[in-house]
């Protein structure tokens, strides 16, 4: 928790000194209006605009950082029926994105400045519906209490299908991954709802019945000069979106929405104004002049990237590599490499780590029933669990040395009592701790903590020659995590202790006894995941005489000696803890 404050501080720090913090949305009720508020730590500038099919509000807050518990807010009140924010340009140049989804029709808005706040008033139909206050700190107190995240939301209202949006509380986002990509093209206009509307005609001239609906929704719209038809409907009561769409499809016609007018236009010229658009753009590009600009990647490695951001380019496009400052230089036509430069940050962002902390106790098997771990596969408590598995190996008894192999996982829930009855069962000589290594390991890499020795063996060529390798033996633990969207952490641990047998080959050399396992499980940031099961029992026999006479030759070993034998079992418990440690 340290080191994350530290890290957010930092990051604080590296900011330019305008930059300022959203910290907070509001919406509550104002007469029959809605008051949307979005409140930073200092003065605001801003920028508007408004979107239809669906309706939505735009307001792009400059020189800023996303400081917000969540990206993503569902509200349902006053005509707004979500709130979808975004790091939209990372700083220096900071905007902060903030998207409110209209619930029904909007009649009117208006935004203004009040101190450190920028203040939204809309008007929706319907309207004088009371309804409580919502802001983003409650939302975000809600979440904690449930134990849950607000739900990633799809761009809202159904005129939209097959796109959806991904968000995430961690970090800046960049790019806004459901948005519609504006490529010059014209797009078929689909709409649902709206205000209501009676349409009652009998050979109409569509002119007529599209000045009506243009009246009702306050929607620009134009048809072709030389267009002619008559329109024969009966809709009561129906959303005018839900009207135009009929009629439309009843004479055949597109309509595409260009700023704030609406095209309508026969669906055959619609396709060919857009072929004809495609193959002009096709030329138009082939004769654009070539640019070159050198992009210096930051945290990535230019190499890692290269292939990525290649499907970006167009095919007169070039991208190479500099390893040596760790630059993409790029060669291609001017709105591709804008298009690079928007990917960027994304795939150039700081990766967060894991903090591994392992221990490695010897204890007495006796004793080891004291330390309260959970064996059972239903000890994480979570309806998703990973199926944990083992290895297990025969026992085997060599030399007075028993070694067997069931390789067990389990979970601690309080590793402070773990740790205090460590150190009881050590102050009593009934533990040993091995050791604590700690490795931070950056999400989706591996890394290995070992704890051992390493054995010379003499071996031989093809050639007969002699040569030394050296062979690692004690505890080797293999570990990958995978950093989830819930704050959770999917562990895969492959641990592998090996011994040295008291037997040898018929070459003399020495044979080594391995245990290993390979497994994968999910458990929450700062929980502990429990090896265990890795037994040894060791039997020594001991001499008991009594001084002198038990020395004399023959008479001292019937009469004045005898053998007593014992058996020590140890089992070693690895102990693996991960913590998370975000960039920023």
């Amino acid at each position: 928790m340290r080191l994350l404050t530290v890290c957010s501080l930092l990051l604080l720090l590296a900011l330019p000194a305008a930059a300022y913090r959203v910290t907070n949305i509001s919406v509550a009720p104002s007469g029959d209006m809605t008051q949307v508020t979005i409140t930073a730590d200092d003065a605001i500038s801003y920028e508007r605009f408004l979107l239809t099919d669906p309706m939505r509000i735009v307001l792009d807050i400059g020189d800023a950082v996303h400081s917000l518990p969540a990206m993503d807010f569902s509200v349902n009140r006053g005509g707004v029926l979500s709130v979808r924010t975004s790091q939209y340009k990372a700083p220096p140049d900071g905007i902060v994105r903030v998207i409110i989804d209209v619930n029904g029709e909007l009649i009117n808005y208006n935004a203004s400045l009040s101190g450190n706040q920028l203040v939204l008033e809309m008007q929706t139909d319907p309207t004088g519906i009371p309804f409580a206050e919502w802001s983003t700190s409650s939302e975000a107190v809600q979440t904690a209490g449930s134990g849950s995240s607000v739900a990633p939301l799809s761009s809202p209202g159904t005129s939209l299908s097959g796109q959806s949006m991904t968000s995430s509380a961690r970090g800046i986002r960049v790019s806004e991954s459901g948005r519609q990509v504006e490529d010059g093209f014209p797009v078929e206009w689909v709409g649902t709802g709206g205000r209501r509307i009676t349409i009652d005609v009998v050979d109409a001239s569509i002119r007529t019945v599209m000045r009506a609906i243009s009246d009702v929704s306050g929607i620009n719209i134009i048809l072709p000069e030389d267009y002619t038809a008559t329109v024969t409907a009966r809709l009561q009561n129906v959303g005018w979106r839900d009207a135009l769409t009929a009629i439309l499809n009843s004479q055949g016609l597109v309509a595409s929405m260009q700023g704030n007018v609406l095209r309508v236009m026969p669906r055959d010229d619609f396709y060919d104004e857009i072929n004809q658009m495609a193959t002009t753009r096709s030329e138009r590009e082939n004769l654009q002049e070539l640019q070159t600009e050198i992009f210096v990647i930051r945290y990535a490695t230019a190499n890692s990237i290269k292939n990525a951001l290649a499907t970006a380019l167009s095919e007169r496009g070039q991208i190479s590599v500099d390893d040596r400052t760790n630059s993409l230089i790029i060669t291609d036509i001017p709105y591709k490499l804008e298009e690079v430069g928007r990917m960027l940050p994304v795939l150039d962002s700081p990766t967060a780590q894991v903090m591994i902390e392992a221990k490695l106790v010897e204890i007495d098997a006796s004793y080891a029933s004291e330390l309260g771990i959970d064996w059972s596969l239903g000890n994480l408590n979570r309806g998703n669990d990973l199926v944990r598995a083992g290895m297990s190996t025969s026992n085997m008894d060599v030399s007075g040395e028993q070694r067997t192999g069931q390789i067990s996982f389990g979970t601690v829930s309080n590793m402070l009592d773990v740790a205090a009855t460590l150190s009881m069962l050590e102050s009593q000589n009934h533990a040993h701790i091995l050791s604590e290594p700690r490795i931070a390991i950056i999400d989706n890499m591996t890394g290995t903590v070992v704890s051992g020795k390493e054995i010379p063996f003499t071996l031989q060529d093809e050639s007969g020659n002699t040569y030394i390798e050296l062979y690692q033996i004690g505890v080797e633990l293999t570990v990958t995590p995978h950093i989830n969207a819930d704050n959770n952490v999917t562990l895969e641990l492959q641990p592998e202790v090996s011994d040295l047998s008291g037997e040898a080959t018929a070459a003399q050399q020495p044979i080594i006894l391995t245990q290993h396992a390979n497994t994968t499980l999910m458990i929450d940031d700062g929980s502990t995941a429990v090896i265990g099961g890795i037994m040894r029992s060791k039997r020594t026999t001991v001499r008991n005489a009594i001084p002198i006479l038990g020395h004399i030759p023959l008479l001292g070993n019937l009469l004045f000696s005898y053998n007593s034998e014992r058996e020590e079992s140890t089992e070693l418990v690895i102990f693996v803890t991960p913590h998370i440690i975000r960039p920023y």
